[in-house]
């Protein structure tokens, strides 16, 4: 009688125990660590701390869509979030996944009355919400954050043009593996499997980053598992030769 195969354990970590410790001395950590206030003093800190309130959301949730009006924007204190935008297609195209110490929604604080793209919960998440009419007073109250608000909106419009350059001038192959080095960069962390890529990744949201199909999806991680680049199990990717994958993605 042959052996009946067993299915691998997910080496992800569960997210749930990150999302009871959004305590006062974590918010305080993720506000300092943010790109808006990470030169701020402890007192300007409590200031922006007091602004800003706890939100919980579960997985598959929008946090907002394409097109809603920009009112408030965000910081990942637990959990991951979705960032896409629907394509000429009628897809959605995954630009990235925000993970925790990440600021979104920023774009509402540069004054756009409405958001660009969609977010939308990975995971079950904890977030810091604040009002764009908090924000903006806080840019009058402290001049020092208009700085970082004008290097932040110049970044997003750096990242746009070469997601966009990148999918319109490279092979399936380049692109998954330029998508994997990104998500690796990110949200890698060694383990026995190899880097591994800490959150869930189906391959539909791969495709959804890569402009590809989960077919093409399917098709190159299986070439990759088989050139000893990459190890995968259900909903998971671990990178096992970076220098191979960096060599395919042309970097």
């Amino acid at each position: 009688m042959s052996a009946v195969p067993t299915r691998r354990i997910s080496p992800l970590r569960e997210v749930s125990p990150e999302l009871a410790h959004c305590s006062t001395e974590r918010r305080f950590e993720l506000l300092g660590q943010a790109h808006f206030f990470s030169h701020l003093s402890e007192a300007e800190l409590t200031e922006v701390n007091g602004r800003f309130q706890e939100v919980h959301y579960g997985a598959g949730d929008w946090i907002w869509h394409p097109g809603d009006e920009a009112r408030e924007m965000f910081i990942v204190a637990a959990g991951q979030v979705k960032l896409l935008q629907h394509g000429a297609d009628g897809k959605d195209v995954l630009f990235s996944f925000a993970g925790t110490g990440d600021l979104i929604g920023g774009l509402a604080a540069v004054g756009d009355t409405s958001h660009p793209d969609g977010a939308q919960a990975h995971t079950e998440c904890c977030l810091l919400r604040i009002m764009q009419p908090d924000f903006q007073e806080l840019l009058q109250r402290q001049p020092g954050i208009a700085l970082k608000v004008l290097e932040f909106a110049a970044e997003q419009l750096e990242q746009a043009r070469a997601t966009i350059h990148g999918l319109s001038s490279s092979t399936a192959e380049q692109r998954i593996a330029r998508a994997l080095l990104r998500l690796l960069e990110k949200h890698g962390e060694e383990h026995e499997d190899g880097q591994l890529i800490q959150l869930p990744l189906p391959q539909q949201d791969l495709a959804a980053m890569t402009g590809t199909t989960v077919e093409t999806v399917s098709r190159v991680l299986s070439q990759f598992r088989h050139n000893g680049l990459v190890t995968t199990g259900r909903r998971w990717v671990a990178v096992t030769d970076e220098a191979g994958l960096e060599a395919l993605a042309g970097h």
